[in-house]
């Protein structure tokens, strides 16, 4: 199973344009979007800021990912090949950041019946609160884990820590993480990365090994893994 994450930054024209060096519209980024979801073969895609799309973007991915779980309040997106069960949805408290920009942050979990796994599609916060959100998805790995301990979780999406962050945290909360990944998924302001793939088993978590797609249709590339 190939998962592809991807932050296809779908906001207002404003933010695009401004915030993001992004100079097409939303209709034509939508098209490139679609053609390249289709393009990249995977078999689940974990979408994060689908906001201003969703409806159109459906239309032009159906035929080869029919289902599909949107929650608009997030912005987040799951396309899927083969058949998904939603299960639950968080928004997460508002910072500073959610406020400025009227975003949502959260995750979105579903089951995939066929492969017998879960996956969490994420998206956090620029903001100052990430703490307590890495809480909260710590809380949903952990909830997982009791309830499901042999079955898979994979969480992917944008977690907006740099790397350096990303690995203190997975060291607080014992999470194995991969030292010689190098990656970089956010290209605009600066080159660091921001997006990963961890997996939760048996109440063992670890970073799944990962590689990005170079294509400019967002501020984010595409991370993709095997599983």
């Amino acid at each position: 199973m190939n998962i592809i994450s991807w932050n296809i930054g779908l906001t207002c024209e404003y933010f695009r344009h401004i915030f993001m060096g992004i100079k097409d519209n939303i209709t034509t980024s939508i098209d490139k979007i679609s053609k390249k979801i289709l393009e990249f073969n995977g078999d689940i895609y974990l979408l994060q800021e689908v906001g201003y799309g969703f409806n159109n973007l459906n239309r032009k991915v159906n035929h080869k990912f029919p289902f599909n779980i949107y929650i608009e309040e997030l912005g987040l997106a799951v396309f899927s090949k083969s058949k998904i069960i939603p299960v639950n949805y968080s928004i997460l408290k508002p910072d500073w950041f959610n406020y400025i920009f009227g975003f949502n942050n959260g995750y979105l979990l579903c089951y995939l019946p066929d492969y017998d796994k879960y996956v969490c599609n994420i998206h956090l916060s620029c903001g100052f609160n990430l703490i307590n959100q890495f809480k909260e998805i710590n809380f949903i790995i952990d909830e997982i884990g009791c309830l499901k301990s042999d079955k898979e979780c994979i969480l992917g999406g944008d977690f907006n820590f740099i790397r350096k962050k990303f690995n203190s945290f997975c060291r607080l909360f014992n999470i194995n993480y991969d030292l010689n990944n190098k990656e970089i998924s956010y290209h605009y302001y600066f080159k660091i990365n921001l997006d990963y793939f961890i997996s939760s088993m048996n109440k063992k978590i670890r970073e799944l090994k990962w590689r990005v797609i170079k294509t400019y249709e967002s501020d984010h590339f595409p991370i993709y893994t095997v599983c």
